[in-house]
């Protein structure tokens, strides 16, 4: 037993000087969220920003058969009001809620963006809700595919803006829908 605890006395000390525990941690890179955090690029007015990693791939789920037709989809990611500034990211808190505005700018055959009860399917159709600091918004992101194929990855490329005007239309953005299992 004590040289168990032996062992243990040297092991924590060994992880508290290797940069496990208290004292300068190592420099890591930043974590992205796993939603899209929706603020704007200056304090109180400039062009509605996201922050996302762009990156990674949307994840999608069969979950439903409709005749012979499969539906894939995923609620994540999220629309996120932002709700502390973060200047390193040049990304500011909404002033309040505001009626967000979804535009798809492209999208391939077979994807789909729902937002409540209506569907983008096609360049130029836009939804809006409401965002604001810490609101929470779950679209859906859908691929239709046919029963017995595999679809490949699909791109869903959109702007956000502003109808009130208060923000500028954001940048356009491109998440990647992708069905690992069509089981």
């Amino acid at each position: 037993m004590r040289s168990f605890l032996s062992f243990i006395a040297v092991a924590l000390a060994a992880s508290l000087t290797s940069g496990c525990g208290f004292g300068d941690k190592p420099d890591l890179p930043p974590v992205l969220p796993d939603d899209l955090v929706v603020g704007s690029s200056q304090p109180g007015g400039g062009a509605i920003g996201v922050l996302f990693d762009f990156a990674e791939e949307v994840v999608l789920t069969r979950t439903a058969t409709l005749g012979p037709l499969v539906v894939y989809s995923a609620i994540d990611p999220a629309f996120d009001g932002l709700t502390e500034d973060d200047p390193d990211a040049s990304l500011y808190v909404l002033s309040g809620e505001i009626p967000l505005t979804v535009e798809l700018v492209a999208i391939d055959a077979g994807a789909e963006l729902r937002l409540d009860a209506t569907v983008l399917a096609a360049p130029g159709d836009t939804a809006e809700i409401v965002m604001g600091p810490g609101v929470h918004f779950h679209p859906e992101w859908r691929v239709i595919a046919p029963e017995g194929t595999t679809p490949g990855p699909h791109d869903v490329t959109f702007r956000l803006g502003d109808a009130s005007g208060r923000y500028g239309m954001s940048q356009t953005f491109t998440l990647t829908l992708v069905i690992t299992d069509p089981g």
